[in-house]
């Protein structure tokens, strides 16, 4: 039995028993593989009082495995005293600073800047979450006692143990002059947090030392993020309550517009004309098409909205970078924020900041987030749906992980079996993920199994002996003019998206091609498919050459070559010597011309596949084609609809496998993918998109239109087809011929 702290629910009270098996499996694998689940749930999560303390009393916090907290009501005087009376405090103002309405005053202020510490214990919050607790008037849902109803107010936060890691994770950035990044489940109170800290700018500054004429800006790809129930419409909210309920904060502004999104603080002096007050502004960007709209914004703060919808992330990070930094020296901070399933996100151009956050200065941390041996060693900051869900959390904001796991488990397998789309569990799993994956995957404009792809990711990453019967390599030719192949220390490439496209990669043998009773590979089992590069020069794209090999008779892909050249010719004798290793024809996308030429070059047009019948009848071809034409497919916007409809197909396409399961042969049946090794296609389907550059799915492409090609040829059974035609070779023997025939060479 797993054993938990009291602030979990215990596994014999949840009555596993009685939820489907599925989701009984699911919810103790993700129990125990999930590090961060078992942080959070060990019996020996530490309290505040039981962690080391720096020089100035305050516990040392690591939120990759944080603290249970206590008694969060002590950092909230100023929210229990409005909901006791109404009011922030029932001291009159008074200019005087020795008043003790100016003492309460200054008090504040200084937690507002500084944060507050408990001493008894070392347990603290930082100023920005003191001023999000106590004056950041939100949205939030009030249960109704005894019932699954609830009623939206609007009220002071509760304590979330999660909006307090994530303060904690953007004063620590701060602190190391680093940005910080997070991927969140929808709930989150991300852009309540982000609202939050534009206020306290606004109004009274980032610090002592920069209170006036401090700026501050919210960037989204779209203006709809910021202004559309979005971060600076809760910006607008929170600045307007104050008016009331801090009237002795400043509140004159010279600048008031959610439509210009501007707003400065400060007043005209009535009798010179000029701009007086802190003149603190914040500014709204929307940058749509045109990543260089945030430079030159100079920033203490700046906020990217949805970082996971701007189609070139990068280009608009690197823009801003110097609008909070000067070489190594930060006077600024950028925080990027993303929600798992929210539409139109794309995290696939965020790939390698949420992995690689350092290259970015971006604070990363131990990714305890992803399963274990599935995780990248970082990533950035992510806020699970198991966090602070609804109706499983304690009044300290303590979060019932087991009990929320359970019902998250019990949602996903609701959206699985009792609706008819199947793009729901996908969205059900984009939209409360329990892993980064679950939050990155691609929920619009795609026909593949996102869901099972990721799964399939994460069986991979989690077997550490996944490819030691693979064979990686190189093609060679030996002086009879055949194909070999020898291994060598090159490295494949397992990993999409990736950075530019100088990456040689490698020749993967998954299996080696089976030959005949004569020693020969048998002809018509395996078949190619290939996606070309435009040319030599194209080294403005990140455009890789992709060369798969598929065995007719397993179903299997049994080679892989993805990579790029210096010369594309180079490449395409790489796909030559494969194609000839396994006696295997390429079919390719006709529309570019290298492979024809190269192919013609070194007398190898035998290689190439014609024109596919199939595709003629359907009078995608029309004509006679002569030279390049006559070969390959001329991929037009119905024939790659169509070959991805064919590779969505083969994904899903169900197999069934014997295994022994408790010493008995047990008949199971999975997903072709699940049965693919090949992991940075599995990635690239993940995340394909209609706009985007995915090299190997429009190689696989390729290959499901041969297939298809082959099936109709071979009524659907290659096997018994190429059985029957060996079989007739053999009845065709003689043995007077084998004994009297001069064999020549």
């Amino acid at each position: 039995m797993v054993k938990l702290n009291e602030y979990q629910t215990p596994i014999q009270d949840l009555n596993l028993h009685l939820y489907p098996q599925e989701v009984q499996d699911e919810f103790m694998e993700y129990l125990t593989s999930i590090p961060f689940i078992r942080n959070l749930t060990s019996p020996n999560r530490p309290h505040c009082k039981d962690l080391p303390r720096d020089e100035s009393g305050k516990a040392i916090i690591d939120i990759t495995n944080p603290p249970i907290l206590d008694d969060m009501d002590y950092f909230r005087p100023i929210a229990k005293h409005w909901e006791k009376d109404g009011t922030l405090t029932h001291l009159r103002p008074n200019p005087n600073p020795n008043s003790e309405f100016g003492r309460w005053m200054k008090r504040e202020v200084n937690r507002i800047w500084n944060g507050m510490v408990r001493e008894s214990d070392g347990m603290w919050i930082t100023g920005d979450d003191y001023f999000y607790l106590n004056y950041s008037l939100i949205e939030l849902s009030l249960e109704v006692e005894g019932t699954d109803t609830a009623d939206r107010i609007i009220a002071m936060p509760k304590a979330w143990e999660g909006v307090w890691w994530r303060h904690i994770y953007w004063y620590n950035a701060r602190k190391a002059a680093l940005n910080a990044a997070e991927i969140a489940k929808r709930g989150a109170s991300k852009s309540y947090s982000v609202a939050s800290k534009l206020t306290k700018i606004f109004i009274l500054g980032d610090t002592f030392k920069s209170c006036k004429g401090v700026k501050a800006m919210v960037v989204a790809y779209a203006k709809e993020y910021l202004t559309k129930d979005g971060t600076l419409n809760k910006f607008e909210f929170m600045i307007d309550s104050l008016i009331d309920l801090a009237p002795w904060w400043p509140n004159k502004r010279l600048q008031s517009s959610l439509s210009d999104m501007n707003w400065q603080m400060g007043y005209i002096d009535s009798s010179t004309g000029g701009k007086k007050g802190t003149k603190n502004l914040v500014l709204g960007v929307a940058v749509k098409d045109n990543p260089d709209k945030p430079r030159g914004k100079r920033s203490v703060f700046i906020a990217g909205e949805e970082f996971g919808a701007f189609p070139k992330i990068s280009d608009t990070y690197n823009v801003m970078l110097p609008s909070v930094r000067e070489g190594n020296k930060a006077f600024g901070m950028i925080a990027l924020i993303g929600t798992g399933g929210s539409e139109g996100n794309d995290f696939s151009g965020a790939m390698e900041m949420i992995y690689k956050p350092k290259g970015y200065h971006i604070l990363g941390l131990p990714n305890v987030w992803d399963k274990v041996n599935k995780g990248i060693g970082e990533s950035i900051f992510f806020f699970p749906a198991y966090v602070n869900r609804a109706g499983c959390y304690d009044d300290n904001g303590n979060s019932d992980v087991t009990k929320a796991l359970l019902e998250i488990c019990m949602d996903r397998y609701n959206a699985k079996y009792n609706t008819s789309d199947p793009m729901q569990v996908v969205r059900t799993k984009a939209e409360n993920p329990i892993t980064i994956q679950d939050a990155i995957m691609r929920r619009d404009n795609t026909i593949f199994p996102v869901a099972d792809l990721i799964e399939r990711i994460g069986e991979l990453d989690a077997n550490p002996n996944e490819y030691d019967d693979v064979y990686v390599g190189q093609m060679h030719i030996k002086s009879d003019g055949t194909a070999y192949f020898k291994p060598s220390r090159d490295l494949a490439l397992h990993e999409f998206p990736h950075k530019g496209n100088k990456h040689e990669g490698a020749v993967e043998i998954f299996k080696h091609p089976e030959k005949n009773r004569d020693g020969r590979v048998f002809a018509g089992r395996y078949i190619g498919g290939l996606d070309p590069i435009d040319n030599d020069l194209a080294r403005s794209t990140t455009s890789l050459i992709s060369f798969f090999i598929l065995d007719l008779w397993t179903d299997q892909i049994v080679a892989e070559w993805t990579g790029r050249l210096d010369m594309a010719d180079d490449g395409y004798e790489i796909c030559r010597r494969m194609a000839m290793y396994y006696n295997a024809k390429i079919c390719y996308e006709n529309n570019k011309k290298g492979p024809y030429s190269y192919f013609k070059t070194m007398n190898s047009l035998y290689l190439l596949s014609p024109n596919l019948e199939f595709l003629k009848d359907r009078d995608r071809v029309k004509g006679e084609n002569y030279g390049n034409t006559a070969y390959g497919v001329n991929a037009g916007t119905f024939v790659n609809d169509f070959a991805r409809e064919r590779l969505n197909n083969w994904f899903r396409k169900p197999v069934k496998k014997t295994v022994i399961q408790n010493d008995q042969e047990v008949t199971i049946t999975k997903m072709n993918l699940y049965y693919c090794r090949n992991r940075a296609l599995l990635q690239e389907a993940s995340q394909w998109n209609p706009d985007g550059n995915f090299d190997r799915v429009s190689a696989m492409g390729m290959l499901m239109l041969f297939r298809e090609e082959m099936l109709i040829k071979y009524g659907g059974n290659p096997i018994e087809a190429e059985k029957k035609k060996e079989s007739q070779k053999q009845e065709e023997k003689d043995d007077y011929f084998d004994r009297n025939w001069h064999k020549k060479e």
